[in-house]
């Protein structure tokens, strides 16, 4: 299926606290090295970078983003310590967000056009073109790497090493915050560590080969069935039910700290996870 960019259409009219069009971070294993998409010629630099200007206007400021998040980002923020990443920036304000409250952090982006417009419009913050595969060489260098929908478009059997790229480039310790499309009526269920019940120190993983139990990857095809295309303004995006989120940060070595579920009237489900990188792994 070919990927189409709208060559004249305007973003659809959102609402100020909107959290529905997010950069998005290039990877190996969905675009060629020539950086074509798997789904058609046009990559997804490409189609934010044809709208940057118009996504930075409607978007690019704190004052387009919901309350909620402004909180749930500002009080992770708080707990970091040492350099921090913000993956996917856009137009860079949850970057400046973060400097503006003590975080000494980089804005990465594979949109030479958005990095242009962050750069402009906060001039104190540290920008760079690039994505996840820059993080990845730079094992264990970050305390914190906020994610905040960049992996929304990657192909689904893509984003399990995705997150295996964002766990290598934390410190042991290091935490996560990853924000993205919840599915309609998911449910994290007694599969997640809520903010009232988040796993203990050991991952997914750890406890499986201690236990003796089969560990095993989701398959592709357990993949591709349970991520949910949909339209979003920009090109292709995917909705995740928030259990097989999980699952797939669990398989990544994660340990969850806290999941939160909304839905915003005039939005879609949303879902962000706070999840770190076990102190005592040094893999």
């Amino acid at each position: 299926m070919a990927v189409l960019v709208p060559q004249v259409a305007a973003l659809p009219p959102v609402a100020p606290q909107a959290t529905e069009y997010h950069p998005a971070v290039p990877h190996a294993g969905s675009h060629g090295r020539d950086g074509r998409s798997i789904m058609g010629d046009v990559t997804v630099p490409e189609a934010y970078a044809a709208r940057a200007s118009e996504y930075a206007e409607v978007l690019g400021s704190m004052d387009a983003t919901a309350a909620a998040d402004r909180v749930t980002v500002s009080e992770w923020a708080q707990a970091l310590t040492g350099p921090v990443a913000d993956v996917g920036c856009g137009p860079g304000h949850w970057t400046e967000f973060l400097r503006r409250h003590g975080c000494r952090v980089s804005g990465f982006d594979p949109v030479p056009e958005f990095v242009s417009i962050a750069r402009r419009a906060f001039p104190a913050a540290e920008f760079r073109l690039g994505d996840i595969q820059d993080l990845a060489g730079a094992p264990s260098r970050y305390g914190g790497i906020l994610a905040w929908y960049c992996l929304i478009h990657l192909e689904p059997d893509v984003v399990p090493s995705a997150l295996v790229s964002l766990h290598s480039a934390l410190r042991p310790g290091g935490s996560l915050l990853l924000g993205f499309f919840d599915s309609p009526a998911s449910d994290a269920g007694d599969a997640v560590g809520s903010a009232a019940s988040p796993d203990d120190d050991s991952s997914f993983r750890d406890e499986a080969r201690q236990s003796g139990a089969a560990w095993r990857a989701l398959t592709r095809v357990e993949l591709q069935d349970r991520a949910e295309p949909f339209d979003h303004a920009v090109t292709t995006a995917y909705r995740w039910p928030c259990d097989v989120m999980l699952r797939m940060l669990r398989d990544a070595g994660f340990v969850i700290r806290s999941v939160r579920q909304r839905q915003d009237p005039g939005t879609r489900p949303h879902a962000d996870v706070v999840a770190v990188r076990p102190a005592a792994d040094h893999r």
